[in-house]
């Protein structure tokens, strides 16, 4: 019996320890900017109500997942999406009363944002607007990258960016 509650004990204290930890480390907040008026943000078979949704949780997913490799400890960066174009277009399947999404090789795709980078005593570093423009190509690392959601396409650049503006300020 002893040894179960010296166990828990242990695992609170790891708990604790974390929750303190992740106090000082880097923080991202991404916010999408009157997303209605985006250019292309409709997913098939989704509402667009429903589409920002989803699309707001994947790029919220991105960037958790990428900037903490290159943002300084007790570093904040909030990113604020103005604009975003998927890849393709969505067209209206007769036979089936859905939509679906058609990408095609070379298709553009584009993504807007500003970004501010405060230290933790809240100055701020660096501010700045970025313009993420790319053309899908049907190779395996678009076709097979499911983790990044619907922003897959954007995923290497943003890590150039990160890697770029934000660690090497």
């Amino acid at each position: 019996m002893k040894s179960s509650s010296t166990r828990l004990t242990a695992i609170m204290l790891l708990g604790v320890t974390v929750l303190f930890s992740t106090s000082v480390l880097a923080k991202v907040e991404v916010n999408l900017i009157e997303p209605r008026k985006f250019t292309d943000i409709e997913l098939s078979g989704e509402s667009i109500k429903r589409s920002i949704k989803h699309l707001e949780r994947d790029i919220n997913r991105l960037f958790a997942e990428l900037s903490p490799q290159y943002l300084k400890q007790g570093n904040n960066l909030k990113i604020d999406v103005t604009n975003i174009d998927l890849p393709g277009y969505i067209d209206y399947i007769y036979y089936d009363a859905r939509t679906m999404r058609i990408i095609k090789d070379l298709d553009p795709y584009r993504l807007y944002f500003s970004y501010e980078l405060t230290a933790e005593d809240g100055s701020v570093i660096k501010s700045g607007e970025k313009k993420i423009k790319g053309f899908f190509l049907k190779i395996p690392r678009n076709l097979s990258n499911r983790r990044a959601g619907n922003f897959s396409y954007y995923e290497e650049e943003i890590k150039d960016w990160l890697a770029q503006d934000i660690a090497g300020q």
